[in-house]
């Protein structure tokens, strides 16, 4: 998995800081960049990945018409 960008960040309500990547073959990670101090879930660590999207079109691919 090879990150392309970051699309944005955002806090999980157990305050833990994610961010959503988007990867080179179109789908979406999210991924804990900081775990919160009073976090009760143990896989809540830097790096580990929250949930994983399906594909999508991104806006700036080639040959793709944005609806």
């Amino acid at each position: 998995m090879r990150i392309l960008r970051v699309l944005q960040s955002q806090s999980l309500p157990c305050r833990c800081f994610v961010g959503v990547y988007e990867t080179y073959d179109g789908r979406t990670l999210h991924i804990i960049d900081e775990p919160a101090a009073g976090c009760r879930e143990s896989l809540h660590q830097p790096g580990y990945v929250v949930s994983a999207g399906t594909p999508r079109v991104s806006d700036a691919s080639p040959g793709r018409s944005a609806r």
